[in-house]
């Protein structure tokens, strides 16, 4: 169950970090629009769908698009098919191995303002993960999923 909580509490801080710095993908009943790809198993799906729904009644203004999509290669390949069309989503689920692929085309946007200016709780993260997700830039925070799979440091 925690794990379940850590995963919403994430989802919904992404969501809000990029909802503020993404530019949508257009307006749908007079609202901002977001399109969120995503991968994962039934149960994330269930955790996903109540967390736009939380997100949205939080947000009035804005439309959460969540797609979800198979993991692995055909995830990346969907991916960049889209971001090669001119269709790249505003928000995606980035395993840290991905980082380098997306930040070497210029795909991502530097989150550091985002975390500064919302005061985004990064050092709840264990350091080891966010360095995970840092190419130069700090460009996502790492999943709960990674999270939980972590072994506590040693000082803890």
């Amino acid at each position: 169950m925690k794990k379940y909580l850590v995963l919403l509490a994430t989802v919904v801080m992404v969501l809000a970090l990029f909802s503020s710095c993404s530019q949508g993908t257009g307006d749908e009943d007079g609202k901002k629009v977001l399109r969120f790809v995503f991968w994962g198993d039934i149960e994330e799906i269930k955790i996903i769908n109540n967390i736009v729904e939380k997100f949205e009644a939080a947000y009035p203004g804005i439309k959460v698009k969540a797609e979800r999509a198979p993991a692995g290669n055909p995830y990346m390949e969907k991916i960049m098919t889209q971001i090669a069309g001119k269709m790249a989503p505003d928000v995606v689920f980035v395993s840290s191995d991905n980082i380098p692929v997306f930040a070497k085309k210029g795909l991502l946007n530097d989150l550091n303002p985002y975390v500064k200016r919302d005061k985004f709780p990064i050092d709840s993260f264990y350091e080891v993960l966010v360095d995970r997700f840092i190419y130069c830039l700090l460009y996502t925070s790492p999943s709960p999923r990674d999270r939980t799979r972590s072994r506590m440091p040693s000082s803890a």
